[in-house]
């Protein structure tokens, strides 16, 4: 019987130690993905196609932010995230920002997010983008027709002008459907001031006025990595 249990306990041992290194293992084959992933993205987007500096955006200003919203962006900061796919500025409204894809909460604490099923980067579509109304999308209580929102990318910049803004109820999604021109659709809470879980959802349309097209391979653009198929 001794025998028979040091040779279990040998066994077990032994298994033990073979889950861990494959533990082990797969953990560091995860993180060299991860590095990859990065370094490819820095080489072939926002690090140099297209001119875009990210590091060089400015601090956000949270003159308008609401306390909380100041300290879940600090701290999405130490989160890792995706690259970012471009940078939203609104010149008349003093905003620069990341755009980020998706919109789960961390992204939407770091910046602007992609929302999914809407057109890509630097596309002809309906781009819809989404930030709070207590953080990044705050200043657009104070938007206006004819006001520029520019949208860069590695496949350059495009430049829209404001048709209109509007509210609607926060299940009304029709305004992120496909339009026959290339339209931009900014999207967040409303009222801005509400307290608790805002009712409706204020919207800006803009439509193209000016591109500035980059030579960069399309199968390297804004929303797309090596080896990543294309798509919001």
């Amino acid at each position: 019987m001794r025998g028979l249990e040091r040779i279990c306990w040998a066994l077990g041992i032994v298994f033990l130690c073979a889950y861990a290194g494959i533990r082990m293992d797969g953990e560091a084959g995860r993180q060299r993905g991860i590095l990859a992933f990065q370094a490819a993205y820095a080489e072939t987007s926002l690090g140099t196609a297209g001119g875009l500096d990210y590091a060089a955006l400015p601090e956000p200003d949270y003159s308008l932010w609401n306390k909380q919203r100041i300290d879940d962006y600090r701290k999405s900061l130490e989160a890792e995230v995706e690259p970012p796919r471009g940078i939203l500025r609104i010149p008349a409204l003093d905003l620069a920002a990341p755009i980020f894809p998706g919109t789960d909460e961390l992204v939407l604490n770091r910046g602007i997010g992609l929302i999914d099923g809407t057109a890509r980067l630097g596309t002809p579509g309906n781009i819809g983008l989404s930030a709070h109304r207590d953080g990044f999308f705050r200043v657009l209580k104070d938007i206006s027709a004819g006001d520029e929102i520019i949208v860069q990318s590695p496949r350059g910049t495009l430049t829209y002008r404001v048709n209109e803004t509007f509210v609607i109820d926060k299940m009304d999604d029709h305004v992120l459907d496909p339009t026959g021109t290339p339209t931009v659709t900014l999207v967040t809470c409303y009222p801005f001031y509400f307290v608790g879980h805002a009712p409706k959802r204020f919207i800006v349309r803009a439509t193209l006025a000016e591109q500035s097209q980059q030579q960069t391979d399309p199968a390297l653009a804004a929303d797309e990595l090596p080896g990543q198929a294309a798509g919001t």
